[in-house]
């Protein structure tokens, strides 16, 4: 696998500043996963949202996921995160661009210096398993363009997981 983690993404502004923010399709041949990650502060639980859609805007899968104990929202964003980069490996694309809307991971997954913070572990599990398989590019957008995905982790307040393919849910 080639990662990009530590280089500019193939596409640096997913949102056009001088317009409203929206989602905008990756490159030709690219798919876009927009990851989001919510917290459930009564039940101390957190929920996923995991949407992939390619350059012709289309709809390819999404998944949901709860999980419980869960009661920091960086610890959550970098979760779903991992989730999502083991989902996209069970899907036959090559070139993925994961864009989450937390900045501070985005920081810490390009970051050469061992993240000795308590998302650590996740950090250092995401850098490995990026750079055992497909082209990968992380990005930050902000939760204009990654509108999917939290509404769908949103829905995730159940503790059992959801996926859908070609169908949008």
């Amino acid at each position: 696998m080639v990662l990009l983690y530590m280089y500019e993404p193939v596409a640096p502004n997913r949102c056009d500043s001088l317009k409203p923010k929206h989602w905008k399709p990756p490159p030709v041949g690219w798919v876009t996963v927009n990851v989001d990650a919510t917290l459930f502060p009564k039940t101390n639980q957190m929920g996923l949202g995991i949407v992939f859609r390619n350059h012709k805007e289309e709809f390819i899968a999404a998944c949901i996921q709860g999980i419980d104990k869960i009661t920091s929202l960086e610890l959550a964003e970098a979760i779903a995160f991992r989730q999502a980069i083991l989902f996209a490996f069970g899907l036959p694309y090559k070139t993925v661009i994961i864009a989450i809307d937390c900045l501070s991971l985005i920081k810490k997954l390009r970051s050469v210096a061992i993240d000795r913070s308590f998302t650590g572990t996740i950090t250092q599990d995401i850098k490995k398993a990026a750079s055992a398989s497909t082209v990968l590019s992380f990005i930050y957008v902000n939760r204009g363009c990654n509108e999917v995905a939290h509404v769908i982790a949103r829905s995730a307040n159940q503790l059992s997981q959801s996926v859908w393919f070609y169908v949008a849910p």
